[in-house]
């Protein structure tokens, strides 16, 4: 049996008003670190709300990304074709597989072909040492999504203590619970085999982990250091 593949999205979610710079280098640490852990591969996107989502050119970043790894295999997930000429998108690629020494993988939008398809499922994740405090850490994710979906107002993400104390509408006490059911969560052996059944019921060879674990009073909002545990823990579990 095939070895199940394991990689991490970084959603480029930042503190509005930290600056750039920071923001950049703290993301290409994480890269860093993904490769130290073992993971397959790393995947981030192309996003255009500066402030908050800062990587506009996916390739730039896994260019500078590729300078600090070794093994970890970099992916754009996704550049929206759209935005560009695609001969442009083909040729930028294509140097960036050079520069990385072949560790590279497309995905676009909307749509690509593939000579080797491989499926893969992204799951939203929080692992912590015990299953409540993985529950609470993921509470001020799930509820800003539950404002989302029914076009409330939306404003920097919670800390998990006020997320407590927060009451939803009903309609978005079902998104939170909808959305608790599709992540993985809990311990990091509980972690481990929900990503695990997960792989064998939807049949894939490779699990995306994006963690989403807010942080806690007295902790650093910008660099939510229970997203790294959550990486860090599967690792542990997984390798």
């Amino acid at each position: 049996m095939a070895r199940l593949s394991f990689g991490a999205f970084l959603a480029p979610h930042h503190p509005i008003g930290e600056h750039p710079m920071l923001q950049f280098r703290r993301d290409l640490d994480l890269v860093e670190h993904l490769d130290t852990l073992g993971y397959d591969e790393f995947w981030c996107g192309e996003h255009h709300s500066s402030g908050w989502e800062m990587i506009a050119s996916p390739e730039m970043f896994l260019a500078a990304a590729g300078e600090r790894t070794k093994r970890i295999k970099l992916a754009t997930g996704v550049v929206s074709l759209p935005y560009h000429h695609p001969f442009n998108v083909a040729q930028r690629m294509v140097q960036l597989d050079y520069m990385t020494g072949g560790r590279v993988s497309f995905g676009s939008r909307p749509g690509a072909l593939a000579s080797e398809p491989v499926t893969f499922l992204t799951v939203n994740a929080v692992v912590a040492e015990t299953r409540d405090e993985a529950m609470a850490l993921i509470l001020p994710n799930l509820q800003m999504m539950g404002r989302l979906r029914t076009g409330q107002p939306l404003g920097a993400l919670d800390l998990v203590e006020d997320a407590e104390r927060q009451v939803l509408s009903p309609q978005a006490q079902r998104v939170v619970e909808s959305g608790l059911r599709r992540a993985v969560v809990g311990t990091p052996t509980e972690a481990a085999d929900q990503v695990r059944a997960l792989a064998d019921e939807f049949g894939v060879d490779e699990v995306m982990v994006n963690p989403v674990a807010s942080a806690r009073r007295g902790t650093d909002p910008a660099s939510a250091p229970a997203r790294d545990k959550t990486l860090e823990l599967l690792a542990k579990e997984l390798f």
